[in-house]
């Protein structure tokens, strides 16, 4: 019977305890989910110290993390991230716990772990980059020399101080000492003191080394702002005469307002006034019951608030806002875009006045652990990229509240590291740099270039511009550095800058154009001038002034040429071949001073002076058409009275039909009806009979006709209007300075043979001593006077033309008929059976002579 008593007892006894167990957990749970940690943290303790309850170790360790015990959390977190229903979150939240720790390899495992989860995230790989080792060297060497830091002992206490903001001749910050009252007002959330506002005066010691001095005990600052909920961090108006604080949700009648779950946010309130003394307490219209809002900056005209909120439509937490004073009210609110706010938190916005720069606290960022500062710089209104202040600003710890004074060589931020007297700690710094800002541009066109990488080799520092192609950097004194900017499809450029002999604050413009790898190239074809076609096989021969030796092109078989040309550098281009004369530019291709990539186009259309001897062919049959019905005739036949053709074979090798059909034998050489040849003849029925052809038999020169040589009348000396045609064949001279002409000259059939025989010849002399004048060497001129005896056209003696005819037959021409070195072209034109074995004559358009007495 004991027994079954006994057991019964335990029974009893066991479901006892597991419901008060239950009952303690439900009312944590409700402490937990009211934001009152510091309770739920001992209930929760409570309740394991008895049991294993897997709520309870999770709840304890996301308690621990709200109120920023990371050594406590980073336990919890290790328990809870093996259990079943842990979720993947913790693994993040236990890597930041190590990291704040100082346990960066740790801490990268767990990053990575979560990051291979579906929750994954860029603030993950961000947290797996900061702990790579080439990453955190960076962060803590890359502006250490920039700064120097003070723990204010005087100032801060076991509790939070932080929230400075500059007025008056000190700063007001926000803190949690009222402990020493009559009743203790103690934080829920936190187990601490609520946040009040306190002031405190800084007296200088030595304004050269930065030293000051501050109040013992700082005051409360007053007592309108100053509430029994949290009051600050406090921001004030460029002038002081308005202030914007953050505070619980309590308006000017001290009512409290609650979201639906029962919960106090924040909210940002305005007051007016002057000297402290403040009225016309007032929300902003952005505020909400359902969401915080906190942290006011405002910009150097009084325009621009910046500001922290969980507002819906963010990219995670807490979000960075900015809004306007427009028309007497600010307006609704901006998120400032994925490239400050990310998955974490973004919290504590503080422009500067002066330089525009925007300092504000994340944990999404990669950083040295927690919260670190980073800044954006606004250059021309553009903000830069968002970069990481680094160390000795930055710890593993929670680092916030940047400020700094209007000339930029120091200020004060807070952080909860090791080594303060409490949880977060007011710390003076100075700051000793320069600013350079660095404008990479396109050096062709001056435009700015966006995106471009610009490389500090001091600080190792590497940021991208923005969209005005500039970026902030800054330098220690007295140092020099080298700036290397890059950007796909430029070549890269550097410049250098010293601060050497320079004041803290100083600004420096830095300008590094880029260029991008320009090409250059010269294409073209080389023509025969007299019948068009393209001459493959030809030299093209470009001849640079910037040094080497000059570069032959040939052409192919379409007679086409083409070549990269160098930067800065201008080319010669000379076109060659056999039987052709040489042709130049007259001016040269150059690339110096290009910015943009151009293929220039130069074709050559080249005059050959020699026609190659033809060898001889066999004779053909000409082919006769029939006027009447356009086809072709039978090589014989003959034409009846009624004059139908009658085609008929040939009787015989010699002979020809007559008009009445008969065969007329004949032997060769005979006399035919038709034009008679020396060995041959055509027939009235185009039929050649007999005889041999005969070519050419040595090469044959060309000759040119100069377009407007013209003399007045009966005179042979050189008029001013003949100068340009004149250049030109100097040009030829001088492009083909090994070869012979000969200047002929020949007149109109008016006045008798033997005068036109001497005008043409003082006339060709006028243009020979022309030549030589201009300095071409006599032995490479020849004159002569054809007179009337070689004319263009039909205008002869006695027969009527027009002036225009007589011009053309009045004409100065020339030739090719040798080369230095002894060789002579005479063309034997013994066979006038083919027009093709004679030299051409290459006649020009010729524009008629307006008012010439000819």
């Amino acid at each position: 019977m004991k027994r079954i008593a006994t057991c019964c007892l335990l029974i009893v006894f066991f479901a006892t305890s597991a419901f008060a167990q239950k009952s303690k957990l439900e009312r944590a749970n409700k402490e937990f989910e009211r934001y009152n940690y510091a309770v739920a943290i001992q209930m929760y303790k409570e309740i394991l110290d008895k049991t294993d309850v897997s709520e309870a170790k999770i709840n304890l360790a996301e308690s621990y993390r709200k109120i920023d015990n990371m050594a406590e959390a980073e336990y919890w977190y290790g328990q809870i991230v093996h259990l079943p229903e842990a979720k993947p979150i913790y693994s993040l939240y236990y890597g930041q716990a190590l990291q704040a720790n100082g346990k960066c390899d740790l801490a990268k495992e767990w990053f990575k772990k979560y990051n291979e989860t579906e929750d994954g995230s860029i603030r993950s790989a961000n947290l797996i980059t900061t702990c790579d080792k080439e990453v955190v060297e960076q962060l803590l060497i890359s502006r250490k020399n920039f700064y120097e830091i003070q723990h204010l002992k005087q100032i801060n206490t076991k509790f939070d101080d932080f929230g400075p903001a500059f007025y008056k001749n000190g700063f007001v910050f926000s803190s949690e000492r009222d402990d020493k009252g009559p009743v203790t007002r103690i934080h829920d959330w936190t187990g601490f003191p609520f946040l009040e506002l306190y002031y405190t005066d800084v007296d200088t010691i030595n304004a050269e080394t930065l030293e000051f001095k501050y109040d013992d005990k700082p005051s409360k600052y007053d007592k309108k702002l100053n509430t029994k909920y949290h009051d600050g961090p406090i921001a004030f108006s460029p002038d002081q005469g308005k202030v914007y604080f953050t505070r619980n949700n309590i308006d000017a009648r001290n009512r409290v307002g609650k979201d639906a779950e029962g919960t106090v946010r924040l909210k940002i309130f305005a007051a007016d006034g002057q000297d402290g003394d403040w009225s016309n307490l007032e929300g902003m219209p952005f505020n909400s019951d359902e969401y915080s809002v906190a942290h006011p900056s405002i910009s150097a005209d009084g325009k621009v608030m910046y500001f922290t909120s969980d507002m819906p439509g963010g990219f995670g937490g807490m979000d960075l806002y900015t809004t306007n004073f427009e028309g007497g009210t600010w307006s609704p609110p901006k998120n400032m875009g994925p490239r400050i706010n990310t998955e974490g938190n973004e919290v504590f916005p503080g422009l500067h006045p002066k330089s525009g720069r925007l300092y504000f606290s994340s944990d999404g960022h990669a950083g040295l652990g927690m919260y670190d500062i980073f800044f954006m710089d606004n250059n021309d209104g553009v903000w830069g990229a968002v970069q990481n202040i680094g160390f000795p600003i930055n710890s593993n710890a929670d680092d916030h509240g940047l400020i700094l004074n209007d000339e930029e060589n120091f200020g004060y931020f807070v952080s909860n590291r090791d080594g303060g007297v409490g949880r977060d700690d007011i710390y003076s710094f100075k700051y000793t740099v320069a600013k350079v800002e660095v404008l990479v541009y396109d050096e062709n066109t001056g435009d700015p270039i966006e995106e471009a990488e610009v490389l500090n080799d001091c600080s190792g520092l590497t940021l991208k511009t923005g969209a005005n192609g500039k970026v902030m950097f800054e330098m220690p004194l007295n140092q020099c550095c080298t700036f290397l900017a890059s950007k796909s499809l430029y070549e890269d450029n550097k410049r250098d800058t010293c601060t050497n002999n320079m004041l803290s604050g100083t600004d420096l413009l830095l300008r590094i154009p880029l260029s991008q790898p320009l090409d250059f190239a010269i294409e073209g074809v080389v023509y025969d001038e007299q019948t068009g076609d393209p001459i493959p096989d030809a030299k093209v021969t470009l001849i640079p002034d910037c040094g080497g030796t000059p570069i032959p092109v040939v052409t192919n078989d379409k007679g086409e040429y083409s070549y990269i040309l160098d930067k800065n550098c201008c080319y010669d281009l000379k076109a060659e071949k056999p039987t052709y004369l040489t042709q130049t530019t007259d001016k040269p291709y150059c690339t110096k001073g290009l910015r943009a990539s151009k293929t220039f186009e130069h074709n050559f259309y080249m005059n050959k002076y020699l026609i190659e001897p033809q060898p001889p062919i066999e004779p053909q049959p000409a082919v006769v058409y029939n006027p009447t019905t356009g086809e072709p005739y039978t090589p014989y036949g003959y034409t009846t009275p009624e004059g139908e053709y009658i085609p008929v074979e040939p009787q015989s090798p010699n002979g020809y039909y007559t008009e009445t059909g008969s065969w007329v034998e004949t032997p060769p050489g005979g006399t035919y009806p038709g034009e008679t040849y020396p060995g041959g003849t055509y027939t009235e029925t185009g039929t050649y009979t007999g005889g041999t052809y005969v070519g050419t038999s040595g090469p044959c020169p060309v000759t040119f006709v100069l377009e407007h040589i013209y003399y007045d009348f009966d005179k042979a000396y050189i008029r001013s209007d003949a100068e340009e045609p004149l250049a030109e064949l100097l040009k030829i001279l001088a492009d083909n300075p090994e070869v012979i002409v000969e200047i002929g000259s020949h007149t109109d059939a008016r006045g008798s043979n033997r005068y036109n025989e001497r005008l043409s010849e003082r006339r060709a002399k006028s243009v020979v001593k022309y030549l030589r004048n201009k300095g071409i060497a006599s032995n490479r001129l020849e004159n002569v006077g054809y007179g009337e005896t070689q004319p263009t056209n039909e205008c002869v003696d006695e027969i009527p033309c027009d002036e225009e005819k007589h011009q053309r037959n009045r004409r100065t021409e020339f030739r090719v008929v040798g080369l230095l070195d002894g060789t002579r072209y005479n063309c034997d034109t013994n066979s006038q059976i083919d027009e093709r074995s004679t030299a051409p004559i290459i006649l020009k358009k010729i524009d008629r002579c307006e008012n010439c007495p000819f």
